[in-house]
């Protein structure tokens, strides 16, 4: 069943989100140019791998309004609709998780500074979020 695929391919894009986010706030603890560059690659690799994921979520989820009998197109607007629904709640999922991995470990108070640290690609090269606080 397309569904059960759509879910199995949807905790595969929370995977690849919580490794790019650690790989994200690793990039930003990172001193040496090299590590970063190496660290914002890798980000790179697991931020396409969840993209990719992501569309295979949309594609399940239309073959299977599809094969409950709604057309192909409205089958494809109605599994967009769904899939970014389901990528919202993969983001606070990631978020949530690995703040609770902070909590484990005994840095829970850490996650925000290190969050606001964390290095992401852009157009325009590397940021930070903390870049956009005012």
């Amino acid at each position: 069943m397309p569904l059960l695929s759509a879910i199995e391919v949807w905790f595969g894009l929370l995977g690849s989100g919580v490794a790019t986010l650690f790989t994200a706030i690793l990039a930003g603890r990172s001193q040496s140019i090299w590590k970063v560059t190496s660290l914002i690659v890798l980000e790179l690799v697991l931020f396409g791998a969840a993209l990719v994921s992501w569309f295979f979520v949309v594609w399940f989820v239309a073959k299977t309004l599809m094969t409950i009998g709604l057309a192909a197109s409205s089958a494809l607007l109605f599994g967009i609709v769904i899939g970014i629904a389901a990528l919202a709640l993969a983001i606070l999922a990631c978020l949530r998780l690995v703040q609770a991995g902070y909590t484990v470990f005994g840095a829970k108070t850490r996650f925000t500074s290190d969050f606001g640290n964390s290095l992401w690609f852009g157009r325009v090269g590397p940021f930070r979020p903390k870049d956009f606080q005012q």
